[in-house]
């Protein structure tokens, strides 16, 4: 079996530092981390309408609507803690 290169490896690691999800504990302390490839297709929105949760028992990321979602409409969610304070 051949190694990545270096060039392989940081590009590999920059995908997955961009799709990778926290996996929270019911206390909201950080356990780890997990792919899920299809939480990570979804857009970022400021106004999204769907939330993303980890879902212990079935170790499986649930997506949620949080609005009315129309036909053919893009499912978003927010890329950030919407309920942080921000910056401006």
């Amino acid at each position: 079996t051949r190694l990545p290169t270096h060039e392989q490896l940081v590009s590999l690691l920059v995908c997955l530092a961009s799709n990778d999800f926290t996996i929270w504990d019911e206390l909201l302390v950080a356990a780890g981390f997990g792919i899920y490839p299809l939480g990570a297709i979804l857009n970022h929105s400021c106004e999204p309408n769907c939330v993303l949760y980890y879902e212990a028992h079935t170790h499986r990321q649930i997506i949620r609507c949080i609005a009315d979602v129309r036909q053919g409409e893009e499912l978003t969610h927010a890329y950030i803690d919407i309920a942080a304070p921000s910056h401006q």
